[in-house]
């Protein structure tokens, strides 16, 4: 596990037998099936492949090699729409980073984007950022946002959509760059444990004073199970050694919310089996008063 760096407080738990520390996980941005299906068509060239997936961020993957040959063709559906993405520099960012992979102008149908890739002595290094292309093509926005911040140029705000109700905004203040989110949970249990861990990281700089170069937050409740969560980047995030880290979590601050919120549920409903479990062992052991038989004898 990874502990976040956006200035989230982690209480220190009391020394048990156990060293390992406890801290929040933050999501790898690469696919691991789309990852895994690469790195083996790379050792054995004649791999047949056809597998579709999904991702984090609504987004879905397929990877098809349907030949003995080293090509093969990766198409990815994502949220927002591609003409936005393109008008935001998509194209030139991902020839920047991923030269390797060669967009095809016809696109597989039910998806947003195809590219071509040849994995002939392709490195693991370069799999691997192919399997991040989810983070590259929705991070686009954002490049463009810190770039042009960072350069002291305006930009109108940008709208992402991300859910079919849920955005996310990015816009210029005076001096800083600000990264709204308006997220939305299933029901009023979800929301509670959401303002709980929100109001974690609202109150992570008042507690600790080594954070004071972390992103500002805020956030507020909006009408139905919904929440509005506000990231303030200074111009240091946006520096050229930081842009990519600060790109990374920014695009993965939803998830992260709801994955850490899933967790939470899924831990609570267990401790709570365990206690009926072992609740229901003691009444088994008991003893009635009149017989002196177990309530198990008794059955």
């Amino acid at each position: 596990s990874t502990q976040s760096t956006w200035g989230l407080h982690q209480r220190q738990p009391k020394k048990t037998a156990c060293k390992r520390p406890i801290s929040m996980i933050l999501i790898d941005q690469a696919n691991k099936i789309i990852l895994d299906l690469l790195l083996k068509k790379v050792q054995s060239p004649n791999t047949l492949i056809d597998e579709k997936c999904g991702d984090f961020d609504s987004v879905s993957w397929h990877l098809a090699s349907p030949d003995d040959t080293t090509l093969a063709k990766i198409s990815i559906a994502v949220a927002p729409p591609v003409e936005l993405l393109m008008d935001l520099g998509l194209v030139e960012y991902l020839q920047k980073v991923i030269p390797e992979l060669k967009l095809v102008t016809k696109t597989e149908e039910s998806f947003s984007l195809t590219f071509k890739f040849d994995s002939a002595d392709a490195t693991e290094e370069l799999c691997t950022k192919v399997a991040c292309l989810r983070r590259f093509i929705l991070g686009g926005p954002f490049v463009f946002a810190c770039e042009k911040f960072f350069a002291d140029e305006k930009f109108d705000t940008i709208t992402i959509p991300v859910r079919s109700n849920e955005t996310i905004e990015i816009s210029l203040s005076k001096d800083n760059l600000i990264v709204n989110y308006l997220m939305v949970f299933d029901d009023d249990t979800e929301l509670l444990f959401a303002k709980i861990l929100l109001k974690e990281f609202e109150d992570a700089k008042k507690h600790d004073k080594t954070l004071g170069n972390a992103p500002g937050f805020a956030w507020r409740s909006e009408e139905g199970n919904a929440v509005r969560a506000e990231i303030v980047v200074f111009k240091s995030h946006c520096a050229p050694k930081k842009i990519d880290r600060t790109i990374d979590q920014l695009l993965s601050f939803r998830s992260y919310i709801h994955y850490h919120l899933k967790c939470s549920k899924s831990f609570i409903h267990t401790r709570m089996r365990n206690r009926v479990t072992d609740s229901l062992k003691v009444l088994n052991r008991a003893k009635t008063h009149s017989t002196g038989q177990s309530v198990e004898q008794l059955k």
